[in-house]
């Protein structure tokens, strides 16, 4: 082996290793410089996961207790002031995170919708909206307040004309987390922004859920479809059992008639028999005059003997008139029990649907 390739150098020299060094600063400045630009998108999507936990939440909230929550003024976590009172005016302040079981969330804004005439749109207050239409005669449900009259709640809010939450569109409630830059305070004093709203516009993340929204979350449509269509039925039910009363009535006079038909058929007869009766003796009085008289009692005789067969005749019918008479009231009195028979089974139908109303309406919107 010659001596040249005895001493050729191994390894990287300077110059590459160099190279390289300077490769790996740039990639770790470019690197660290979007570190930097994706560190504010990052923390947008953590509070935005975190804003959204707290809306599912609210929705739990309103299963629950037929209501949103009240605002937190005291900053403790609970709704409402410090002793617990929510007053009526009040539809802005901090989000009541202990009460709704979530871990502690800081400067979280809250809104709930509050406007409306006589409380009827007021979601933070429980009170009975709804009550299902019944038929004339039925005993009214018991009042209770259930997720149906938060439903109704929504639906006033929805078509409503109180001040809208959100940049005056009206909203159940919003949830507001000031963006970055904005230190500790948001971009509006008062109020909220609407979501997705230009950054230039406001950099406060924002959560807002409308009342048609959270009502179709709730499935308020198919419960409220369910709770009438039980109404309905049960008012369907009680035509029947009112079907079946006149159907009832009708067969009984029917009944009636029949039994006063054979109650004559029965005194027709007992008329032929005492003429029959009458008949013969005046048939035995014309023998007997025959006997003493002679050719004058033969003509009294062939009379009497004419009446008889006669009264016979006549009590024949009045027997077979008797008869039918009896067939006609055994045929009214089954068709008499047919309709009784068809109106217990219209009760029955009508119980079965006032205990279905009874129970979709106690269930309000519980899965």
């Amino acid at each position: 082996m010659s001596p040249a390739y005895r001493h050729r150098p191994r390894g990287m020299a300077l110059i590459e290793l160099a190279l390289v060094l300077a490769i790996l600063a740039v990639t770790g400045a470019l690197a660290w410089s979007l570190l930097a630009q994706m560190r504010p998108t990052l923390e947008q999507g953590r509070i935005g996961e975190q804003l959204d936990q707290a809306a599912l939440a609210l929705q739990g909230f309103a299963l629950v207790h037929h209501r949103l929550p009240c605002p937190d003024l005291s900053g403790d976590g609970r709704q409402g002031d410090g002793d617990g009172v929510c007053p009526a005016d009040v539809d802005q302040g901090g989000l009541p995170w202990r009460d709704l079981g979530l871990s502690r969330l800081l400067q979280v804004r809250y809104g709930v919708h509050r406007s409306g005439a006589s409380g009827q749109a007021d979601l933070v207050q429980a009170r009975e909206r709804y009550t299902p239409a019944l038929p004339t005669g039925i005993l009214p449900l018991t009042p209770l307040i259930d997720g149906m009259d938060f439903c109704v709640a929504l639906g006033n809010a929805l078509v409503g004309s109180g001040s809208g939450l959100a940049d005056g569109v009206a909203a159940a409630f919003v949830l507001a987390y000031p963006g970055a830059g904005d230190g500790d305070g948001f971009d509006q004093p008062a109020g909220f922004s609407l979501p997705g709203a230009p950054a230039s516009a406001t950099a406060d993340i924002v959560r807002a859920v409308g009342p048609g929204e959270l009502a179709a979350r709730l499935e308020c449509p198919y419960r409220r479809g369910q709770i009438d269509g039980a109404a309905r039925a049960l008012a369907a039910a009680t035509d029947l059992v009112a079907h079946g009363d006149q159907y009832v009535g009708f067969r009984q006079l029917a009944y009636d008639i029949r039994e006063m038909n054979v109650r004559l058929a029965e005194a027709t007869l007992e008329l032929a028999i005492a003429d029959q009766v009458i008949a013969l003796a005046v048939s035995a009085s014309g023998i007997a005059l025959a006997a003493v008289s002679g050719g004058v009692g033969a003509a009294a005789q062939a009379a009497a003997a004419a009446a008889v067969a006669a009264a016979a005749g006549a009590l024949i019918a009045a027997g077979i008139a008797l008869h039918g008479a009896n067939s006609e009231l055994t045929a009214a009195g089954n068709l008499r029990n047919q309709a009784i028979a068809y109106r217990d089974q219209a009760r029955q139908v009508r119980l079965r649907a006032q205990l279905r109303l009874q129970t979709q309406h106690g269930a309000g919107l519980r899965p």
